[in-house]
């Protein structure tokens, strides 16, 4: 009896010891960046998964035209970052990359569309009309485009 219960003993640690030893995604953390646009400026936030704020995360804003960095900020205690709008991405109507690198290599990004952050009712007609993913280009090329608040675009123009 004794015996029985020394091999039951060492089966579950053995499989105790192989059980903790094996790697697992699911215990990681993964960083969820959201960014909206507010007049002239673009509002970012940055949260782990399950978790809360990324504070202190680097946020580095890309050109996606150019591919250069325009930016480099990081994120309060609340995982927020605010800046003010690129000259150049509204210059040449680009789109921008907002990229967070949060602690232990954690990184996510979120792209701003420029039909987003232009200013002009014209300009974002244009923009949309060279956006690939705008399914709804002639909903904004009607005479009453001028009519209709940017909340009640397309849903395509909302991304």
């Amino acid at each position: 009896m004794l015996i029985h219960g020394k091999k039951i003993f060492f089966l579950l640690s053995a499989f105790l010891v192989l059980a903790l030893s094996v790697p697992r995604p699911g215990l990681c953390h993964r960083v969820n960046v959201f960014c909206w646009v507010e007049g002239s400026k673009i509002n970012c936030e940055a949260k782990f998964t399950p978790g809360g704020p990324v504070k202190g995360g680097l946020i580095e804003v890309y050109s996606q035209k150019t591919r250069e960095k325009l930016l480099t900020l990081t994120t309060d205690k609340n995982g927020r970052a605010t800046f003010e709008i690129p000259q150049e991405a509204r210059k040449n109507g680009s789109d921008l990359k907002v990229v967070c690198n949060a602690e232990m290599g954690h990184k996510n990004f979120w792209v701003v569309k420029a039909v987003e952050y232009a200013v002009e009712w014209k300009q974002r007609a244009v923009l949309a009309q060279k956006n690939p993913l705008c399914n709804n280009r002639a909903y904004l090329l009607t005479k009453n485009w001028k009519k209709h608040s940017h909340r009640s675009w397309p849903s395509s123009l909302h991304r």
